[in-house]
């Protein structure tokens, strides 16, 4: 199974890392975007509503919550401890989201 794109695909995520998305992984900004283009496997949507600052969710296919990962870029913002960088988020979402998948 290949990872599928969208037309929402961050693509500056994959590039800012230099790596690639694990197979069947999708990074979507939009969920509605995921559920319409019929991916089964597991999805990381990042969320952004103030600049440098959101969460990635990691969405699982078989009804198990979500689980989020809250990141700061603003070093003066980030005041709670379980806040990380955007690297950071993305990074620990990335493994939660190939644990699944090799649980699967």
């Amino acid at each position: 199974m290949r990872a599928r794109k969208c037309p929402q695909v961050i693509g500056g995520i994959a590039a800012a890392t230099k790596r690639r998305l694990p197979k069947g992984l999708m990074i979507c900004a939009s969920p509605q975007c995921a559920e319409s283009s019929d991916m089964t496997g597991v999805r990381l949507i990042k969320h952004e509503a103030v600049p440098k600052c959101g969460s990635y969710e990691v969405r699982f296919p078989d009804g198990r919550p979500s689980r989020f990962f809250y990141w700061d870029d603003e070093a003066s913002r980030r005041l709670r401890p379980e806040l990380l960088t955007g690297e950071q988020a993305l990074e620990r979402a990335k493994a939660v989201a190939r644990a699944a998948r090799g649980s699967a």
